[in-house]
């Protein structure tokens, strides 16, 4: 498949995560810790703080250095 055939088949997605290499990183990073506490709600407050926290500082810093880049 190529890549204007996923393009405007819509089936990029599916494409990328039927690929062998891709399959390890996905999972990883699809069934970590973080995520399942999030989504089952047993994340502890001081862990999703942090991230907040973290995410905040990223957008504070990277924003602003890509509004320059439109």
């Amino acid at each position: 498949m190529t890549w204007l055939t996923f393009r405007y088949s819509g089936r990029f997605v599916e494409y990328v995560l039927e690929r062998a290499d891709v399959q390890p990183a996905w999972k990883e990073h699809t069934e970590h810790a973080f995520v399942a506490g999030l989504a089952d709600g047993t994340l502890p407050g001081d862990s999703f703080k942090y991230y907040l926290i973290q995410d905040y500082l990223f957008l504070v810093r990277c924003v602003p250095v890509s509004k320059g880049h439109t």
